[in-house]
């Protein structure tokens, strides 16, 4: 919590001045602790709050445990605090319980932001054996043992506030403890109810923004974010909130006037830059857009982190050169850098590619020039001049959209692989092949809305003369089990094969998207590995900044998307593939 600037009124002050006066004459020297205290005590009551937290600061670094001390710097530091109870209790413990409980709440809010967060637990644990309805105790011991991980706990205590005191804060502690429970309904409530008791609280307004964004409620989220940011424009995280909500939901303009107010206030933020990425590619600024997705690095965003005793690859021509291109992000992020693979081998004399172990097979064979190898396998010297991360490709190789070229795909199958799923869908009979995935693995509460359930399927199983195939990964139990209640559900019949590892053997599964007559999708492997292949592939799509603004995906000419609105359904999507796809069936019949 950031120190609160707000100042004194008149009778606060007055009182503080008094107390100021009377520790004035307690005695104590000109130098010391004590002394020290005074003037931090006499800057607290006149309102000068950065010098008194500087001068209750330099208490502790000579005496850590300084009561008053701690207690003064917790109430400065806690914005819901009441200045006249610290500055009245500062004399002298008091027997009363209440009094114990609120002084030792002080002093856990001061031990908080010295970082010795054991030792507040240990004071607010004090605070509740002595008041055990201290409701500002409660709250900030949830939130503790919320943040270490004991998430059951934080929201016990969380209740036990919501009980003793029915506070703003308590409702923001249950509703974040409740969340991370996913007890989403639940936790939506609590926080409604802390901006309901405290609409001027731009904290709850920001909490429940972010719930609202991880269930996917955007507009909500983008309006509670900017409720907060306008009851704080001079915090930069909350401009930067506002940015992520406006450009999940397409929003790229209001997104990036978001990000240059965050940035402005903030300009060594690296999060904020790395969420601008996003908003500028998606508006079509890749040569800024790219500059910006360099930050991912630096807050996690873009993994794994590596270094190595050879200077970055800056893209220049380096024909003398060995190149090393790693990994990094999810597969499907490597497929789609994989497309700039062959640009970068002819800037440089030599290509060392590292790979998630499932593509070596098929990127070996796509880039025969090459060495490629699974990632961290490589020699303990390196056996290259220049290193790059994929996703820093395009920075040098795809800096407009006119630097995206055509091709009929970059990745290259095993003939062996395609030859056995030819005989095997031929021998399916007659129909346009038809491979299908619906979701991913990480159906996370956040993503779900990127991705379908096959009943929504329902106006692509309509359309006549289609065979359907499985390309759908995952637990070969589970997909079976969605397979199967859709046979039972509406006769339709989807092809999988139990001798086939959807899920790891890549080669495999590219042998047999090579001879489907098209791909329908999800944002996932199969799509993107797809689109790679040069397999006609129809994608179904919530907005993508990877997309650049375009339908049809730059980065692979024979994907082509199918959007929606973030606050549509797929119903819209799937009736346009379903028209796609009879079209398709008809130009073959004619």
């Amino acid at each position: 919590m950031a120190a609160d600037q707000r100042g004194l009124n008149r009778q606060e002050r007055r009182r503080a001045q008094r107390e100021a006066r009377r520790h004035g004459r307690a005695g104590g020297g000109v130098g010391g602790p004590d002394a020290a205290l005074r003037r931090a005590v006499a800057a607290h009551a006149e309102g000068r709050t950065r010098d008194a937290e500087a001068g209750y600061r330099r208490v502790l670094e000579d005496e850590p445990d300084h009561a008053g001390a701690l207690r003064l710097l917790g109430l400065l530091l806690d914005h819901r605090a009441e200045l006249t109870e610290a500055i009245n209790g500062l004399a002298a413990e008091s027997p009363a319980p209440r009094r114990r409980g609120d002084d030792d709440h002080h002093a856990a809010v001061a031990l908080v932001a010295l970082e010795r967060r054991a030792d507040a637990e240990q004071r607010l644990r004090r605070a509740l054996d002595a008041d055990p309805a201290h409701a500002p105790a409660l709250v900030l011991l949830s939130s503790l043992r919320r943040e270490a991980g004991h998430v059951d706990e934080a929201a016990a205590l969380a209740r036990r506030a919501v009980t003793a005191s029915d506070s703003a804060e308590a409702h923001r502690q249950l509703g974040l403890a409740l969340g991370q429970q996913d007890r989403v309904v639940e936790a939506v409530a609590a926080l409604r109810r802390a901006v309901e008791l405290a609409p001027a609280d731009a904290e709850a307004w920001n909490s429940l923004g972010h719930l609202l964004l991880e269930v996917g409620e955007l507009q909500d989220a983008f309006e509670a974010f900017s409720r907060a940011r306008d009851l704080e424009p001079g915090a930069a995280s909350l401009h930067n909130n506002v940015a992520v909500a406006a450009q999940r939901m397409g929003r790229y303009e209001i997104a990036l006037q978001a990000s240059k107010r965050a940035i402005q206030l903030d300009p060594g933020n690296a999060q904020y830059r790395y969420n601008r990425a996003f908003s500028l590619l998606g508006s079509g600024d890749l040569r800024r857009g790219w500059e910006d997705f360099e930050h991912g690095f630096a807050i996690g965003a873009r993994t794994p982190v590596r270094d190595f005793p050879v200077p970055r690859w800056d893209g220049a021509p380096r024909p003398d050169a060995t190149l090393l291109i790693w990994r990094e992000q999810g597969v499907g992020d490597e497929i789609r850098f994989a497309s700039c693979y062959a640009d970068a081998a002819a800037r440089v004399g030599r290509l060392v590619i590292e790979s998630d172990r499932r593509l070596v097979p098929l990127l070996a064979r796509s880039f025969p020039a090459a060495t490629v190898r699974a990632q961290g396998t490589g020699p303990a010297t390196p056996d290259f001049d220049l290193h790059i991360p994929a996703g820093s490709l395009p920075r040098f190789l795809r800096r407009s959209l006119d630097d995206f070229p055509e091709h009929d795909g970059y990745l290259t199958v095993d003939p062996r692989q395609a030859a056995r799923f030819r005989e095997r869908l031929d021998a399916l009979g007659p129909g346009l092949k038809v491979g299908i995935s619906w979701r991913s693995m990480n159906l996370g509460v956040q993503r779900l809305s990127h991705y379908t359930v096959l009943e929504e399927w329902a106006p692509v199983f309509a359309v006549p003369g289609l065979v359907f195939v499985n390309l759908q990964y995952g637990v070969p139990e589970q997909v079976e089990a969605e397979l199967e209640a859709l046979r039972e559900q509406r006769g339709t019949v989807v092809h999988r094969w139990d001798d086939v590892d959807y899920t790891d053997d890549f080669d495999a599964v590219a042998g047999l998207i090579s001879q489907l007559d098209v791909v329908v999708g999800v944002g996932t492997t199969p799509a993107l590995l797809a689109g790679a292949l040069g397999t006609p592939t129809l994608m179904l799509a919530l907005p993508d900044p990877m997309a650049f603004g375009q339908e049809r995906f730059p980065w692979m000419p024979s994907l082509r998307r199918f959007p929606r609105s973030w606050d549509e359904s797929w119903e819209g999507p799937m009736e346009r593939i379903a028209a796609e796809l009879r079209a398709r069936v008809g130009s073959r019949v004619g």
